[in-house]
């Protein structure tokens, strides 16, 4: 597990009401499969029509049918997200089987992934917690003009990485946070699969060379660096340019309007901020998460190109004022609300004194800390909840079966919680 924060973050989410917010949680085995083979017919159907195209059609055609798969296969990572999350399907095995298939496709390690993601849900864009997206995020045309056609320098970005996970090395400030040295076990996950990947794409590209079927290889392995221009255009928007170390995902994350195929490829990461919110809601369900909670929600931007154009005006101010962040206005805030405040310090180091009770004769007594791996909420067995009456001291296990998560809603029956730590009390 990384190496865990004694810092908390008091996010603010606009309440909903607990019964309609478990009926958005409900994962759907049907809709899963709605979102996730209708994704997978996709990137199917334009990986065939690009190598038929190279068998019958002229070399032009094969050029757009390339082009129109590596657009829509940029968004595995989206898949991904959305897997390692386990919210899209109700069968478990059903999200580790298609997350390891899209993992694969588009060069991602779920292992690293998972541990750089679950701390960013915690700690959004408050560093050194969250070092995956780290604030102000410049984008500029040359950057995207760099991965809008053909990107080599991140297929080689991706195999140094591959390749230095696959050695056991995790040198640089995040990965050594996410996996310390003492972790061996997750560490030799991210490992593992960083050799399948290395391994498996180096197989397709010798076996089809062998075979004379060069266009197998660029269909299967290097589409993820061809077309990343729509990509770029949707998965830049969601954090870029607002404000950073505030307590409320309405001022750091940026909700967007885009059309049903788009949103569909992006797997609705277009509501951003209602995800962020409540994590365990289904992608499939945001687009009903974001009514019930818009009330309370900034204006939303209608499409990439009003999107893009707020961004431009942000860049561009940021280019004369490199201190500048965009607040999005909140329909008739008071500040008591929801303040736009720095997260609070150390919220846990006031540790409940649950053993002076005991004879000092008896073993210390252990607590343990458990987190929730949808959202990252921790609860720690020495603090209790007592606002939601579970006193200090209470086991994970002493929690009724349909207590549900206080940040995502997700019930204690319905979803596992992760052991992180544990300590002992003084006797």
């Amino acid at each position: 597990m990384a190496a865990t924060s004694d810092r908390t973050i008091s996010w603010y989410r606009v309440p909903i009401d607990p019964q309609e917010l478990a009926v958005l949680n409900q994962r759907s085995n049907g809709k899963g499969m709605v979102q996730t083979g209708g994704y997978l017919a996709i990137l199917i159907a334009t990986g065939v029509g690009a190598y038929l195209s190279w068998l019958w059609l002229p070399w032009y055609v094969t050029l757009a049918a390339l082009f129109l798969h590596g657009t829509v296969r940029h968004f595995t990572i989206n898949a991904v997200h959305e897997l390692v999350h386990g919210t899209v399907f109700r069968t478990a095995g059903l999200n580790d089987f298609f997350v390891n298939i899209f993992s694969f496709l588009g060069w991602h390690n779920h292992r690293f992934f998972w541990g750089s993601h679950s701390e960013h849900h915690k700690f959004t864009l408050h560093p050194p917690d969250d070092l995956e997206v780290v604030l102000p995020a410049t984008q500029t045309i040359r950057a995207f003009v760099k991965t809008a056609v053909i990107d080599p320098a991140q297929l080689w970005q991706k195999i140094k990485d591959h390749s230095r996970f696959a050695r056991g090395r995790f040198k640089g400030e995040w990965p050594e946070h996410l996996f310390p040295e003492n972790d061996v076990n997750r560490r030799r996950q991210v490992s593992q699969w960083a050799r399948v990947i290395l391994i498996g794409h180096a197989a397709i590209a010798i076996v089809s060379l062998a075979s004379g079927q060069w266009i197998i290889p660029i269909i299967v392995s290097l589409a993820p660096f061809i077309a990343g221009w729509l990509f770029f255009l949707c998965n830049n928007t969601q954090h870029c340019g607002l404000v950073d170390n505030v307590e409320d995902f309405r001022i750091c994350c940026r909700t967007i309007y885009l059309n049903p195929v788009v949103r569909f490829l992006y797997w609705h990461m277009n509501y951003h901020t209602e995800h962020h919110m409540y994590a365990a809601v289904p992608c499939y369900n945001l687009a009903r998460l974001h009514q019930a909670v818009r009330h309370e929600m900034p204006p939303t931007l209608n499409g990439l190109l009003e999107t893009w154009v707020q961004i431009g005006h942000i860049m561009t101010r940021q280019k004369h004022d490199p201190s500048y962040q965009y607040v999005q206005p909140l329909p008739g805030q008071n500040k008591s609300d929801a303040p736009l405040t720095t997260a609070a310090g150390d919220k846990t180091s006031n540790t409940a004194d649950v053993s002076s009770e005991q004879p000092s004769e008896q073993p210390p007594r252990k607590f343990r800390r458990w987190e929730c791996s949808v959202c990252g909420f921790i609860y720690d067995e020495a603090l209790g909840l007592p606002e939601e009456g579970i006193a200090p001291g209470t086991a994970w296990e002493e929690i009724p079966e349909d207590w549900c998560c206080p940040d995502c809603g997700v019930s204690k029956s319905d979803f596992e919680m992760v052991e992180i730590t544990e300590r002992c009390e003084a006797a």
